[in-house]
């Protein structure tokens, strides 16, 4: 007997997973509580699935990612989550205050780089800095401004990417990063310090990374302390001063022999050190996640606090820097 040409190609439950970035233990709740689809079954009593399934689940992915909740739009038809998808909607900034400044972002990588700056004109809500396809030329390129979101776009996360991540962050002074990418095991994900660094599955449009940037930019409202110690409420400021020139004034001697700007700064070099290993400290759960993410971002608020004291000494005693 010959095939029927016309049946449709199942797919089973790992490979849905892999081609949408949705988890299998994930897709099985949401299947449950939310009924996002209804796969159909072998004859052994496995999950198959559609190319349909999978179009509205990459769909129900990307909008999460964006800021949507589960819940709102599990029961959208698919012609409606295209609509949302491709544009025809806004993300609402955090605690539903509007945003009056654009998002300035950095993007690195082959593909998503570029198709942001051919779509950036329609994509309100961001200013983008550069666009580059490796990260050295991206530093160099970008002006002498804070880089509230840089987009990295990497093939795969390893468990021991953090720390690159970190690093090209410092040097491009972005305060937190999108990383866009195809292939993670789910624990090389988990640790990444959730405050500073959100991922996506690829392909992702340039909409959807508008949206998830500017879900991330640091809000500089009026600060909740009621949600303080999980580390939502506050922000990671920017880095003030370099390395180098921290040393510099480690080593400045003014003439009424003031020993605070070297104490200064290697108070905020600790900070930094701090701020980093913070960062970079692996989470076993998510409570561990939201402590890292509160010393993290309440380490930061302490060295911008220092950093203003010591632009103030650096002010009284006449000091000059060279950055």
């Amino acid at each position: 007997m010959t095939a029927n040409p016309g049946a449709e190609q199942k797919y089973r439950i790992g490979t849905v997973a892999r081609l949408t970035g949705i988890s299998p233990d994930t897709l099985r709740v949401w299947e449950r509580r939310y009924a996002v689809v209804e796969p159909l079954r072998s004859a052994g009593g496995g999950r198959e699935y559609t190319r349909e399934h999978i179009e509205r689940l990459q769909l129900i992915k990307q909008l999460v990612d964006a800021g949507d909740a589960i819940g709102s739009i599990a029961g959208l038809d698919t012609a409606t989550l295209k609509d949302r998808s491709s544009g025809n909607f806004g993300s609402a900034p955090a605690a539903g205050k509007a945003v009056s400044e654009p998002c300035r972002i950095i993007a690195v990588g082959e593909t998503i780089a570029a198709r942001l700056q051919a779509e950036i004109e329609s994509l309100d809500g961001i200013e983008l800095l550069a666009a580059c396809t490796d990260m050295e030329s991206c530093v160099q390129a970008h002006p002498a401004a804070t880089v509230d979101v840089m987009v990295i776009e990497i093939p795969t996360v390893h468990t021991d990417t953090t720390r690159q991540i970190i690093k090209w962050m410092e040097d491009a002074g972005a305060q937190k990063a999108l990383i866009v990418y195809r292939f993670a095991a789910s624990d090389a994900l988990q640790r990444l310090p959730a405050a500073r660094i959100q991922t996506v599955r690829a392909p992702v449009t340039p909409v959807v990374v508008r949206n998830l940037c500017r879900g991330m930019r640091p809000q500089h409202a009026e600060v909740d302390r009621s949600h303080e110690r999980a580390g939502t409420s506050l922000t990671v400021s920017p880095r003030r001063y370099s390395n180098e020139t921290l040393s510099r004034l480690a080593q400045v001697s003014p003439a009424m022999k003031c020993e605070c700007p070297r104490h200064l700064a290697e108070l905020i070099t600790d900070l930094v050190a701090f701020e980093r290993y913070s960062a970079e400290c692996e989470n076993r759960n998510s409570k561990d996640a939201a402590l890292h993410a509160y010393l993290h971002a309440t380490t930061s608020q302490a060295r911008d606090l220092i950093e203003n004291a010591l632009a103030h000494v650096i002010e009284v005693e006449g000091i000059e820097i060279h950055e």
